[in-house]
This record gives C-alpha cells, sequence and structure tokens, in this order.
C-alpha cells in the first residue's frame, strides 16, 4: 500500500470513529433530553389538572353563591347570636308572654357547624304560649324544639301557663 492510501485511510478510518463518537454523545444527550422533557412534560400535565381543578372549584363557588348567601340567612353567626336571643325575647313581648333564658350551650355538630343549645320558659296565657312556639317553629333559622312540656296553674282556660322549652338552633362556627 502506498503511504498516501494509508493516510487516507487513517483519515477516513478517524473520521468515521469521530464521527459515531458524535452521534453516540449526540444520541446520549438526546436521551438526557428526553428524560428531562418527560419530567416537564409531567409538571405540565400536573400544573393543567390542577388549573382545571381549580377553574371548576371557582365555577362552583360562583354558581353557589345564592346558595350560600341563603344559608348565612338561615344559620346564626357567632355575632348572631345575641341577635337570635334579642328577637325570640322581643317577639315573646309582643304576643304578652315573658321569656327567661335558663341556660345557654353549644355542642358540636360538624367542622363548620355547632348548635346553640336554649333552654327558656315562657310564662302566660295558653292562646299567647302556643303562639310563641309556633314563632319559634317558625323562625327564619334552622331550628328544632327538642323538647317541650306546658303546665299551668290549674285554671285551664284562663290561668298563667308556663313552657319549658329546649330550643336547638344551627349556628356556624367561628374560623
Amino acid at each position: 500500500m502506498h503511504k498516501k492510501t494509508k493516510i487516507v485511510a487513517g483519515i477516513t478510518i478517524a473520521v468515521c470513529v469521530a464521527t459515531i463518537v458524535f452521534f453516540v454523545g449526540a444520541l446520549y444527550m438526546l436521551s438526557q433530553k428526553k428524560e428531562a422533557l418527560g419530567v416537564l412534560a409531567a409538571q405540565i400535565a400536573t400544573a393543567k389538572a390542577r388549573e382545571n381543578e381549580l377553574a371548576a372549584l371557582v365555577r362552583l363557588v360562583e354558581g353557589t353563591e345564592t346558595e350560600r348567601l341563603e344559608l348565612q340567612t338561615r344559620v346564626l353567626d357567632e355575632e348572631g347570636v345575641i341577635d337570635f336571643l334579642s328577637l325570640i325575647e322581643t317577639l315573646s313581648k309582643e304576643q304578652g308572654v315573658s321569656l327567661k333564658t335558663n341556660t345557654l350551650t353549644v355542642s358540636e355538630l360538624s367542622p363548620l357547624f355547632e348548635s346553640l343549645n336554649a333552654s327558656v320558659t315562657l310564662t302566660g296565657s295558653n292562646d299567647a304560649v302556643l303562639h310563641v312556639l309556633e314563632i319559634l317553629e317558625a323562625l327564619p333559622y334552622q331550628t328544632a324544639i327538642v323538647a317541650a312540656s306546658l303546665t299551668n296553674d290549674g285554671v285551664v282556660d284562663e290561668g298563667v301557663w308556663q313552657a319549658n322549652i329546649d330550643l336547638a338552633v344551627t349556628k356556624m362556627k367561628k374560623i
């Protein structure tokens, strides 16, 4: 073999080896980029899923605004307890019935709601006491008369009647 042929063959082999090394290096870098792109694609998919969940939550909040406002008018909050007690006392007085609050306790209903339990005594005429009971049942709050007992002073129609009532009112917890 001639010297020129040997040189050309050597250069060709060197170029082939360099090309192979370049392609192997390029394939390795592409596989590394592919893994990085896969991780990035997974992060993008997670972000899109969170964005979709947030958009659905915002639509739910916006779509239930009237229901939530209605709920707020029917369920007491911490500040409304005094107003509620004043309301039932005023309503009783308007009917000619005296109202005495015996006990007030609070019991848990759920993580968001609790029950305000009031034990009250109503004193007045039979019709007036029964009318106040009807009013208490029809209050624009979530209320329940848990227990009630009626007694009188012995004169059935015209005497003084006394009602001992346990009233439960749903209220929102202070968060």
